[in-house]
């Protein structure tokens, strides 16, 4: 299985120092977020930059994807981009952000990817959100399609694509694309699906496997005062600790949160032995590179059991 690290939470380094120390701790993919002042699209100094990090990465021979939610870059005192799902010309700007980012990755090999997210929807009329973003991400879709980039679309807690089920309902609303049988994949995010109480886990990405493009795994914080037992891959404990989580929890050291990490990562391997496994540790910046390196030995230590 191929195991890649997301160094967008790797604050306190530069992307192409981030790639190539990944890499040559045993990571094969990357996933980079651009953030204001950093592999923005739209500012002057992108072009440099992103150069010295394909670079960086052709010279570790380590794949790139992109994250596009990127932090502060529509607006300096907005944390998120506008979103897809909104009608109005806000979205507008999210929509060229992407399509931008498809020329930029447009030729790299493997096949590129970009993940996104539909961002928040009207609770008042969901139904025409749906429609909104389905002809936005038709657009974006066929233009990925053409030049060769896929688009995943990673489900969030209080987006209007916020689950599994959910993005499995925006499938249904696409028109065909123009292209033949390409479409919208799936970035699952495991933390989130907890989240949402989607369990068992593995039944659910196997059911969308056609979709799945790659998997985040993070370990969730959960208020433990309120479920004193550790939730695993599936029954109702997980139920307990979803009702529990707390406001603006974030993710624990590897091994450490809410998860049975060995449990999903050897059912992973086992069940989607080519879907990319990135890990990810959300406002963990100040731990530096120890993350990375105790997740990837947890995982290969975990993935030998299996042979």
């Amino acid at each position: 299985m191929p195991l890649g690290y997301h160094a967008g939470s790797l604050w306190l380094h530069d992307p192409p120092t981030a790639v190539k120390l990944l890499s040559d701790m045993g990571y094969d993919t990357v996933v980079v977020r651009p953030r204001r002042g950093s592999l923005s699209v739209f500012e002057d100094a992108f072009a440099s930059q992103w150069a010295c990090l394909r670079d960086a990465a052709r010279e570790s021979a380590c794949r790139l994807i992109v994250d596009t939610e990127a932090a502060f870059v529509a607006d300096p005192f907005l944390p998120t981009l506008p979103s897809l799902a909104s009608p109005g010309k806000d979205a507008d700007w999210t929509e060229s952000w992407i399509h931008r980012w498809i020329q930029v990755v447009s030729g790299s090999d493997p096949l590129p990817i970009l993940t996104l997210a539909s961002g928040r929807g009207d609770c008042e009329n969901p139904e025409s959100d749906l429609e909104v973003l389905a002809d936005r991400l038709g657009r974006l879709r066929d233009a990925a399609t053409e030049s060769h980039v896929q688009l995943a679309i990673r489900p969030a807690s209080q987006h209007l694509i916020r689950s599994v089920p959910a993005f499995e309902r925006l499938l249904q609303w696409l028109e065909p694309s123009q292209h033949g049988s390409a479409s919208i994949g799936l970035a699952a995010d495991v933390a989130e699906m907890v989240h949402q109480g989607e369990v068992p886990i593995l039944e659910r990405l196997e059911r969308v496997r056609d979709h799945l493009c790659l998997v985040y795994v993070a370990d969730p914080q959960f208020d433990a005062s309120a479920s004193p037992e550790t939730p695993t891959l599936e029954g109702p404990t997980v139920q307990n600790a979803v009702s529990s989580r707390m406001p603006g929890s974030w993710d624990q050291p590897f091994g450490e949160g809410a998860l049975d990490l060995p449990r999903l990562i050897r059912g992973l391997t086992h069940a989607l032995p080519a879907t990319p496994l990135i890990f990810r540790a959300e406002k963990q910046a100040s731990a530096g590179l120890a993350h990375a390196k105790k997740a990837l030995s947890q995982a290969e230590a975990d993935i030998r059991k299996l042979t």
